[in-house]
């Protein structure tokens, strides 16, 4: 870890992808460079890596070759265990189908033209996401659909959602749905802002958690909807949006019913307002721990340009649980930065920071 003291007033573009950039980078797996960016004049950077020190490398000078180290088995923060649907806007999203990114292969398609979202190919931080104007989503709602159905015939005790999400209205439908069972009171149901302004988190319905969503039109956010047995909660760039204590159990077993995003209760449909660039459901987290959360959340927070709530200083991780920023009392505002991560699949040469 080193101190860099750049001069900069105000920067948008950091190190934007060149060839130089393309030749330190090939072939390391993980590698970060992370910047503090605030309208001071002396701006703190930390610099860390994880394999190969990139801190002694000076323009013009030839990096040393690396083999490249090939990683099979990816997921968001390097964390596979437990997940059933990974829908990235950079990987597979069409307006006719959303793939998933998981290795599970559970497609979610639209069929239908006129209901189908659109694509902004530079989304949110030079990340393609979907958009949904009001009335489009992906899924079949309430068909039965093996094919498209990510908890399939399975029981729901222990759950998480994670999405990247910016809502242009404070009352929008849903980011992701699934029936579970016959009945309309058993769905998962995930929202940032419902239509009454909440935060809505249902695994499934009538189990819920809510509370005032506060965030901001137009904003993204890092989204956290988990549950198990004893808690659920709702988190949003890691600050508390509401978490509660209870027992809750759900006796299935699933109806394979289809998996929608975009979407929010076929009986009530209400249909999401904004953009989507990425969404990641695990359909067991018995086995994730804090830190593998921490994994992911920070692995969204860089891809998008986020910051998480640092009030309680909190370091970024790699897949492999190394620091890529370590958390600062002091320098804790707009932390940006570039890098790869290959068991996440993440490749930053350029960011924005919002």
């Amino acid at each position: 870890m080193s101190q860099i003291t750049l001069l900069k007033h105000r920067c948008r573009f950091i190190l934007p992808a060149t060839d130089m950039m393309n030749k330190l980078t090939r072939g390391r797996r993980m590698q970060w460079l992370f910047l503090f960016l605030s309208a001071l004049w002396q701006v703190p950077v930390q610099a860390g890596t994880t394999k190969d020190s990139i801190n002694n490398i000076m323009v013009g000078q030839k990096a040393a070759p690396h083999a490249a180290l090939r990683i099979a088995t990816k997921g968001p923060g390097g964390v596979t265990q437990g997940l059933g649907g990974w829908y990235r806007g950079d990987k597979g999203l069409a307006s006719s189908q959303w793939n998933d990114f998981s290795g599970n292969d559970i497609h979610i398609p639209q069929p239908t033209v006129g209901l189908q979202p659109g694509v902004n190919p530079a989304g949110v931080n030079f990340n393609p996401a979907a958009t949904f104007n009001g009335n489009q989503y992906f899924g079949k709602r309430m068909a039965i659909d093996p094919a498209s159905s990510v908890f399939g015939t399975d029981a729901p005790t222990k759950l998480a959602i994670f999405s990247v999400a910016i809502v242009t209205e404070g009352a929008t439908g849903g980011v992701f749905f699934q029936q579970v069972n016959s009945g309309q009171n058993s769905g998962i149901e995930a929202t940032p802002a419902w239509t009454t302004g909440a935060a809505i988190f249902d695994a499934p319905y009538p189990t819920r958690a809510t509370a005032s969503w506060g965030g901001a039109i137009g904003k993204p956010n890092v989204w956290s909807f988990t549950k198990t047995t004893s808690n659920m909660t709702i988190l949003r760039d890691r600050n508390t949006v509401v978490s509660t204590n209870g027992s809750y159990t759900f006796t299935g077993p699933g109806a394979n019913y289809a998996s929608n995003i975009g979407l929010w209760d076929n009986n009530h449909p209400a249909f999401y307002k904004g953009s989507i660039p990425e969404v990641i459901v695990y359909k067991d987290i018995s086995t994730l721990s804090v830190t593998d959360q921490q994994k992911i959340e920070s692995y969204l927070a860089l891809k998008y340009g986020i910051t998480l709530n640092q009030t309680i200083p909190t370091d970024y991780l790699a897949s492999d649980g190394s620091k890529m920023w370590t958390g600062d009392a002091t320098f804790k505002n707009r932390i940006t930065g570039i890098g790869r991560d290959d068991a996440s699949s993440l490749d930053l040469l350029r960011i924005y920071q919002h």
